[in-house]
């Protein structure tokens, strides 16, 4: 949920970063990318494996839940990682956050 919020923050006052400041893709950011994909996956073979193969107990709430946020969940932080890459968000963002906050302005 918070990272829905920090993608619409994103969206309205950010600037993309200029060619000259562009990351290169390494192997870090490959692995990255692999484990936000592998993780929901990994809750879901989880789950099918623990009710699938042990005799088929019964389906509990919480694990619904759990399986339900973690696939909405990893995939919204693998957008946010992408757009974290491509986008800055300046010092107009900060001080209206930190108005917000009645933090002081850096």
């Amino acid at each position: 949920m918070l990272s829905l919020i920090q993608l619409r923050f994103y969206r309205r006052y950010a600037t993309p970063h200029p060619p000259a400041l562009r990351l290169p893709k390494g192997w870090k950011f490959t692995a990255q990318v692999s484990l936000h994909l592998v993780l929901p996956a990994l809750a879901l073979v989880n789950l099918a494996a623990r009710h699938l193969v042990s005799g088929s107990p019964p389906v509990y709430g919480y694990e619904v839940l759990s399986l339900l946020s973690s696939l909405a969940t990893w995939p919204t932080l693998l957008a946010l990682v992408f757009v974290e890459r491509r986008y800055q968000v300046g010092r107009y963002y900060i001080t209206i956050f930190c108005h917000f906050y009645g933090k002081p302005v850096i």
